[in-house]
């Protein structure tokens, strides 16, 4: 398996759902990833660019966040809530990286959430993205 970005995760729980979520990608995506995506930092929560970022999406709740280094260039971070992946369950949280992946692979002036939550889908993390839906965004359960 190709061996993930860097990780800057202490939080056990939260880094084998990672690790998880990654190991499941297809191989084809994770060499894509792997030139995109510079590093994967938890924190106990966001900090407070993040938070406004987030809101100014129209976003009131998150446990993973994905960020361009620079508008002109295609690589980024995910940055992981400690506080909001302990507030949901496992299945939330390899949904909400997988979301986060699918904002990575996307074109930087392509973002949607609705695609990123196709891409992941169509990765076969169909299950976590309903659970992201439900115990993230509020959604009534399907």
């Amino acid at each position: 398996m190709t061996l993930p970005p860097p990780l800057h995760i202490s939080d056990a729980r939260i880094r084998r759902l990672f690790l998880e979520a990654w190991a499941r990608l297809p191989s084809e995506t994770r060499a894509v990833l792997l030139g995109v995506v510079t590093d994967v930092i938890a924190n106990s929560t966001f900090d407070g660019r993040t938070l406004t970022d987030l809101q100014t999406l129209g976003i009131s709740r998150s446990c993973a966040y994905w960020s361009l280094c620079a508008p002109d260039v295609h690589q980024g971070a995910i940055f992981l809530s400690e506080k909001e992946c302990n507030a949901v369950s496992d299945s939330a949280v390899v949904g909400a990286i997988a979301h986060e992946f699918g904002h990575a692979f996307q074109s930087p002036s392509a973002q949607s959430e609705r695609r990123a939550d196709l891409l992941a889908t169509q990765w076969g993390f169909e299950h976590e993205i309903e659970a992201v839906k439900v115990e993230i965004r509020g959604h009534r359960p399907r």
